[in-house]
Parts: structure tokens; sequence; C-alpha cells
């Protein structure tokens, strides 16, 4: 199950000079002990589930994100797109040339300041589309870009991976950046690794380093919250660089040193920080956040959940809920719901069997024989003292 963190964006931007990141202390720690196995049931965050068939879906798929009234289903190529009730609307495909087409799909992010979908390839640019899918125009950033956000009604920010990792602002009126922010530390390239989601009318990004997570700013990168287990840095200037340089120069082409330097990154990745955030969701009065444990190796790394309460500071460490109920890598979280894929072959795997009523039992039976796709949506309490 992959969650993600809190990043408040919603800022007007200017200038087109570099700015130092800053960061503050006074954010919310939460300490668990890796000793802990608490019992936890997904009864305690979710109202209520909901299986919608997708029975005239054919070909594959990655991913869903929901939006109001309809679902958006995505593999590299196409967005189909389908009200609640599982009903086909539209589809958006990618072509060879020509206005409005693209190569691949990188990511199809909701803009809830324009209410449309902005749908990013990263070699063709951001192409915009309206939630039912109807073509209205396309944005061309400069560079490779990774993941954007929006921010507010014309910026969104970029993150690029070339020639550096770096936060560029784009502003869609004057068709250009009008801010760079800040560049990464070589040691946290895994912060770009992550997908974004909504929570009340705004689409987060995510954003962390290590065991802390930020939200994205002007000029500024602002811790929200902080994990620790009671070893793990709290502050970034805490954190040693690397006792290796990255290659320069023309020994950036040379395959064996690049490799050479990733291997030998990834071990000191895995000896410094042996137990690493992976993603976090925030709703309520809840976070919930999964780690990986790579204490043993760095492959296989295991992984564990923590539940924390923001009202009282409690946490509570886990590995699995205790409902019999495995989730897809890619789940989405968009504030008051969690949606993700299965196939009706494997849906007992994908739902809380015990959770349903009698109906939704029955259905699930239905679905089992004829093996359509399937959207599980489950609906989120939003106390963390419910």
């Amino acid at each position: 199950m992959k969650w993600l963190p809190i990043i408040c964006i919603f800022f007007v931007f200017g200038g087109c000079k570099d700015k130092k990141m800053t960061w503050e202390n006074d954010v919310p720690v939460y300490k668990f002990k890796m000793s802990q196995d608490d019992p936890v049931s997904l009864r305690e965050i979710c109202d209520s589930i909901e299986i919608v068939s997708l029975p005239s879906f054919r070909g594959w798929a990655d991913m869903v994100k929901s939006y109001k009234d309809r679902y958006y289903v995505q593999n590299s190529q196409e967005v189909f797109i389908f009200d609640r009730a599982g009903v086909f609307v539209n589809k958006i495909s990618s072509g060879e040339k020509g206005e409005g087409q693209y190569d691949k799909v990188a990511d199809v992010v909701i803009d809830p300041f324009n209410e449309t979908l902005l749908l990013l390839s990263q070699w063709r640019g951001v192409l915009e589309y309206t939630l039912d899918g109807k073509y209205l125009g396309t944005y061309r950033p400069e560079g490779s870009i990774y993941r954007i956000f929006p921010m507010n009604k014309d910026v969104f920010a970029c993150l690029r991976m070339a020639p550096e990792k770096k936060i560029h602002y784009f502003s869609r009126k004057k068709e250009a950046y009008v801010a760079s922010a800040f560049s990464l530390p070589d040691a946290f390239g895994m912060a770009f690794d992550l997908y974004g989601y909504m929570k009340d009318g705004v689409n987060y990004g995510a954003f962390h380093f290590l065991n802390t997570y930020y939200r994205i700013e002007a000029d500024k990168i602002i811790p929200a919250y902080h994990f620790t287990t009671g070893r793990s840095p709290y502050r970034l200037s805490q954190v040693k660089s690397p006792p290796f340089k990255k290659p320069t120069g023309k020994g950036k082409n040379n395959r064996d040193l690049m490799e050479e330097y990733r291997q030998k990154r990834a071990d000191w990745l895995n000896a410094t920080f042996p137990v690493i955030i992976g993603e976090a969701r925030a709703w309520g009065n809840w976070i919930l956040a999964d780690f990986k444990d790579g204490r043993e190796g760095f492959l296989p790394q295991k992984f564990f959940y923590v539940l924390c309460n923001t009202k009282d500071g409690s946490c509570r460490k886990f590995e699995f809920f205790t409902e019999d109920v495995e989730f897809p890598l890619r789940t989405y979280f968009n504030g008051n719901e969690i949606v993700y894929l299965c196939g009706g072959e494997y849906i007992e795997d994908f739902v809380p069997y015990e959770m349903l009523d009698e109906r939704e039992k029955k259905k699930i039976d239905g679905l089992k024989l004829f093996n359509p796709l399937c959207i599980v949506r489950l609906k989120l309490k939003v106390s963390g003292n419910d």
C-alpha cells in the first residue's frame, strides 16, 4: 500500500533567482518503537466499502484516481473516464503527431483550481483537458518534467530531473517559468518518487526527506511532521553527505562509474538510514504511514505501518491490518476516500470481506465468475477519535 504526504499549495510566485532552502523546527514529532506490534483494524479508519465493476473496460490499467463524480483509470498510454456507477464516459488516447497528442503518460493530475485534468507527457509537455476528457490546450515547460503540482489558477510546480533535480514554477499566462525554488542534495533523490493526491479541494504533492514530510512554498520548504524511532535525523542539517562524490564531467557518461556510484549510494543510504518512511496520508485526526525496514539487508525490504492520532500524539506500529486484506502499491487517496484497482479473480485478496454487508458479498461472488476490472472505494472516517 502506498501513501503520500501533506503539502499545502496555494501561493503566488515571482522572481527568477534561485533561492535557498529553509525549514522550521517546531513541527509535530511522532515517535514509535520498532519492537511494537499493535492490533489495528480497518474499521477504525473506514466507514464503508463500495465495489464498482467496469464490465466495459478492455485492456490494462496501472492506477485509478477519483474526483467528484468521475473515476480516471490510467495506464502509460491512455486515460479512461467512468462515472461513479462504472459507466464509460470518455477516453484520452495517445498519438504520433499533431496538437493534443502525446507519446506517453507520465502522470495525470487533477487541477482543482481550474476543474481540469493535467496530463504530463515527459517530452510533449503538459496537456490540459476538461474533467470529461475534452482537449483544451498544451503547455510546454522547458526540460524533462517528472512531476507537476497545481499551485493556483495560473501556476503549477514542475519537478525537473535534468540537469539537476529542481523545483520550477510555470505560469500558464506567461507560458514560461517564473521562479526556481531550490535544488536538492544528491542524497535525497528519492524525494521525487511519489504521487500527489486530493484533499479539501487542493492538489497536494508528495515531497519528503527520509522521515520528515515537507510542504512546498514559493521560496522554501516547510516541515509538516516528522516520524522517529529514536535514531532517525530530525533536521536536514543533521544529515551528512555520503563519503563519495557523484561522477562529474566526462564521468557522467561513463556507465561503469555511474553504476558504481549508484550502488555505493544505495549501500550508504541503507547503512545510514535502515528504517525510512515510504509514503504517508493525513486526514481528520489520522496520519497513516508505511515504512521500509532495511535492517536485514537492502533486498528484500520489509514493510510496516504506523497509525498516528494527531490529537493525542499516540502512535501504533503494525505489519498488517487485522482484516485479511492487501492493498495494491498504487493506491489513490483524495482526502475522504481511498480508491484502487483490482481484478475480479483476486478481489478477495484486496477487499476486507468480513466488513462487507450481504449485498456487497453477493456482488463480489458474482464478480469472481466474470473477472472484470473493479474499483474498490473505502470511505474514510473524518475523526481520529471515532
